[in-house]
């Protein structure tokens, strides 16, 4: 046994735990900044989110280190399982799902939401891996032939979970799925004609989805332009947020003494718009004011 774990643990890309280490635990500190209620100075009590983000991060530590021990072939043959079960649930969602701000991507399980979206991610990445294993050759004769077909079969295989997660919809996840299957194709190495064809017909065709956008989406990309054409509705969080980075200028105001985010003033400051606390705080000290 200790034998196995040497072996593992010399396994192991130091450099790439290390970040993560670090990116998880900075993100840690930012949400315990961005909750800590204002006048509290101390860390503990610990806030409820700030406690909870810590057991998921518990959690996800200890499924990363098992995950880590499981051969990848192992898990490129389970991929059509996973790809399906995640395929099964997305459909499962739209029918019976909870609905929260008009978009139904959630199961209800009591004090838990499972989101389907998150396990589709791991589904079709590894659908296009295992994919990536047949692709052509880069021999100039075969590359004519064969990528094409290849080339269409995966796009299927990435174009089904990314239709129905649209409809829920969860146009955020549906965009990075098209993000990681790009990014196997570069490395697969799809010759580069193919992308200029997809650019140029995603171009021409973005003037015509504007009409199947929904209110909402429009009022989004609308209020990304001009947040200043609806300071106290849609675009009042972005105003915010601008002025929370703004107040922080080069140095930062310090750890936990960000006004604008301690006071309130910016809506989901610990999830969506956690950029705005990293640039209001900066720097562990606090500016003398």
């Amino acid at each position: 046994m200790l034998y196995r774990l040497r072996r593992f643990w010399g396994s192991l890309n130091k450099i790439a735990l290390g970040c993560a280490l670090l990116l998880l635990a900075v993100g840690w500190a930012l949400v315990l900044s961005a909750t800590l209620p204002g006048g509290q100075e101390t860390v503990f009590p610990l806030p409820a989110d700030a406690a909870k983000q810590a057991l998921w991060v518990a959690l996800g530590l200890v499924a990363l280190f098992v995950m880590a021990t499981v051969d990848y072939h192992v898990l490129l043959r389970l991929s059509p399982w996973i790809y399906g079960g995640a395929l099964f649930l997305l459909a499962l969602v739209l029918g019976i799902g909870h609905t929260s701000a008009g978009a139904r991507r959630w199961f209800n399980l009591g004090k838990v939401y499972l989101q389907p979206g998150e396990f589709t991610k791991l589904g079709v990445l590894l659908m296009a891996v295992r994919l990536a294993a047949g692709a052509p050759s880069t021999a100039a004769t075969e590359r004519r032939a064969g990528w094409g077909r290849w080339l269409l079969s995966s796009v299927v295989a990435v174009g089904i979970p990314w239709a129905l997660i649209a409809g829920q919809p969860n146009l955020g996840t549906a965009m990075l799925l098209v993000v990681c299957a790009v990014a196997v194709w570069i490395v697969v190495g799809v010759p580069w004609t193919y992308f200029a064809g997809a650019a140029g017909s995603a171009a021409a065709i973005v003037p015509f989805g504007w009409a199947f956008f929904k209110d909402y989406q429009k009022a989004r990309l609308l209020n990304f332009l001009n947040p200043y054409r609806d300071p106290l509705g849609g675009g009042y969080t972005v105003i915010q947020s601008t002025m929370a980075i703004g107040s922080g200028g080069l140095f930062g105001r310090g750890y936990m003494h960000g006004p604008q985010n301690r006071l309130n003033f910016i809506p989901k400051h610990h999830t969506d718009f956690i950029v705005s606390v990293v640039g209001e705080l900066t720097v562990v000290q606090p500016q003398s004011t």
